[in-house]
């Protein structure tokens, strides 16, 4: 699990392993949640870790902020799901990088 990921304290739900599942599974629990304002400052945090981390999901953290600066939880959860699944995309272009290059050496 990423260090940021780890940073990330969930009351309920699926464990997270990676920064934009965190941020999704946050963002989430505000939705869900009365104040959602509560959790601003653990979803800022993440983002801005992420942002320092890799410039790979700049776009989507910074759709996810505009969202949140207007209120709009449904359209931020959309925006989280949407990382996720470019997240996970560059998972599988890594992993699969990994084993063309280790079948090469042998």
């Amino acid at each position: 699990m990423s260090t940021i990921a780890q940073s990330v304290h969930l009351d309920e739900g699926p464990r997270v392993d990676t920064v934009s599942r965190a941020i999704y599974a946050l963002v989430d629990q505000a939705y869900r949640d009365g104040s959602h304002r509560r959790f601003d400052d653990a979803i800022t945090r993440l983002a801005s870790l992420a942002m320092n981390a890799t410039d790979l999901l700049n776009p989507f953290i910074l759709a996810l902020d505009e969202r949140l600066d207007k209120g709009d939880y449904s359209g931020a959860l959309q925006v989280a799901r949407a990382m996720i699944t470019h997240e996970d995309s560059l998972m599988r272009s890594i992993a699969g990088r990994s084993d063309q290059q280790a079948s090469e050496r042998h």
